[in-house]
């Protein structure tokens, strides 16, 4: 009896532990998206903006050799660490973040901060830090406009120097960028796109990624139905 009783504790335990740890989960989840969230008061097209680039990040992770070796948490969590890419656009001046022409050099150079704006706001939020998504989010912020050739910024880092989940959000973010519109500019054909990222005209990219993207990018088009 005394047997069948520790094992009741037990499992009653172990179920309270699940159910808390679960809730922590959501808990961090909904702090992600309220970051996110938050961008789409500052500007008008990050609402739409972050999701689609949850969606594009997990099609390729999951139906491309991109995602190669992940496990479907890790999927998971990069996908859910993509939807900050932009956090750092929080600090950005609403007439620089929402100007409807082409910046000057002075308003790019301070545009460019929201990657390392991004990532410092990040390490601020201790029960993100906690979480394993937190090292995703952190570089996907800091690193999304890094460029193959180490023409990018904020560090100018090159080749795989970057790693695989900021590559692959940096990508999703020019494709989005393209074929949305824009404050400052109106949506552009897909095929057109398309030409413009393969030719090098939107920055350079893993050739390899570049195959998995357009192998795999037709069904991303429902996106913007």
């Amino acid at each position: 009896q005394a047997r069948r009783r520790l094992s009741r504790t037990v499992e009653s335990q172990r179920e309270r532990l699940l159910r808390q740890a679960e809730e922590i989960i959501d808990l961090n989840q909904g702090m992600v998206e309220a970051l996110a969230a938050a961008i789409e008061f500052r500007s008008e097209e990050s609402g739409d903006h972050v999701r689609r680039i949850h969606d594009i990040t997990r099609h390729l992770l999951e139906h491309t050799e991109w995602g190669a070796g992940l496990d479907a948490y890790s999927i998971d969590q990069i996908a859910l660490a993509s939807i900050t890419h932009d956090v750092g656009k929080i600090a950005i001046p609403d007439a620089i973040l929402n100007k409807p022409g082409k910046l000057t050099r002075e308003e790019y150079e301070i545009m460019k901060t929201h990657t390392t704006q991004g990532a410092r706001l990040l390490k601020k939020i201790p029960h993100i830090m906690e979480h394993q998504m937190f090292q995703y989010a952190y570089d996907i912020a800091e690193h999304h406009h890094e460029r193959w050739d180490g023409r990018g910024y904020p560090d100018g880092l090159k080749g795989d120097e970057i790693s695989m989940w900021a590559q692959i959000v940096s990508l999703a973010d020019v494709y989005d960028a393209l074929v949305s519109k824009r404050v400052y500019k109106g949506a552009i054909e897909v095929e057109e796109a398309l030409r413009m990222i393969r030719d090098g005209e939107c920055g350079v990219f893993n050739p390899k990624l570049l195959k998995c993207f357009m192998q795999a990018e037709k069904p991303l088009r429902r996106l913007y139905q």
